[in-house]
């Protein structure tokens, strides 16, 4: 069993031995972000999301647990880079365990990946996040562990993350509070699949009454935009819910023109103020909502 589970992330391990030599355009494939930029206290506002069925992408892990901190209690977690479910695993153990003092001191500072943090969570992991994290850091010395040291886990698999930590568990202990002991409660149930966006829809088995697909839009070039659209007509026909939403971009400094109409739906937009070194910055979200079962939605889009 252990054959196979390690089998399952030697490419992982080989990306993170190896990593100068898996460079790309798009870094969110090779490394995760360790805290989301996204205005996501905004996003979810007034979202209520209890027994819902959410589907998002992985990241940081942080649309995850506002969907959860909101309600949900079944989340799937779905990202194209495996650095995400390893991380989000570790994170969420982090949460379990340690206060909020303890949070603010380690997590916030970049100082948690060390053998005395894993040492406490690392039986909270799944076989596959703990295999990945026992090779990564127990099998090598206490150095690798130091953010200057050229094998470093923050180097390598890591985004810095950003100055400014919009959702409230980050500076709220209420809120903290409240995220831990939901998690400690056993309540959540938590799935990580490993796709391609346009793969998402044969990935995902179910249907789901949120599925939040951030700022995936801006991965598309202008050219490659209509195979944008098709996954996620392919995710409104298939995966959504009658009533459900799809957040269909996360529009950072709403720089994109969003079309009228997704799969037939107007699209609606919703105000989100992002905060970055202190100073508030407007985007918006594309929402489409699924009002009625439709086999044969149009692939058009109105500009």
């Amino acid at each position: 069993m252990a054959k196979k589970l390690f089998g399952e992330y030697n490419v992982l391990l080989e990306k993170f031995i190896n990593s100068k030599n898996y460079k790309g355009s798009n870094a969110t494939l090779n490394k995760a972000y360790a805290i989301s930029n996204e205005g996501l206290s905004f996003v979810f506002d007034g979202m209520d999301l209890t027994n819902k069925k959410v589907a998002t992408v992985g990241s940081s892990g942080d649309q995850a647990i506002n969907a959860i901190l909101n309600g949900c209690r079944d989340v799937t977690i779905i990202d194209g880079n495996n650095y995400a479910e390893a991380f989000i695993e570790y994170k969420l153990a982090f949460i379990k365990t340690f206060d909020f003092k303890e949070f603010k001191q380690t997590f916030i500072k970049r100082d948690f990946f060390s053998w005395r943090v894993y040492a406490k969570i690392s039986h909270l992991l799944s076989d596959n996040a703990r295999l990945f994290w026992d090779s990564v850091m127990l099998e090598q010395s206490e150095e690798y562990g130091s953010i200057f040291h050229p094998m470093s886990i923050k180097d390598n698999m890591m985004i810095i993350d950003h100055r400014d930590r919009d959702s409230a568990f980050y500076y709220e202990e209420k809120t903290y509070l409240k995220l831990q002991q939901i998690l400690n409660s056993g309540e959540v149930n938590i799935q990580y699949l490993i796709a391609e966006f346009s793969r998402f829809p044969k990935v995902l088995k179910e249907k789901y009454d949120l599925i939040y697909l951030s700022n995936i839009f801006d991965y598309y070039d202008q050219d490659n935009k209509e195979k944008f659209y098709r996954t996620v007509q392919a995710l409104y026909k298939n995966r959504l819910k009658v009533g459900g939403k799809i957040v269909v971009n996360y529009n950072f400094c709403m720089r994109s023109t969003k079309p009228s109409k997704i799969c037939g739906e107007k699209v609606e937009t919703k105000h989100v103020v992002r905060v970055y070194e202190h100073r508030g910055i407007d985007d918006e979200l594309w929402i489409i909502g699924k009002t009625k079962q439709k086999n044969n939605a149009p692939d058009e889009l109105t500009k």
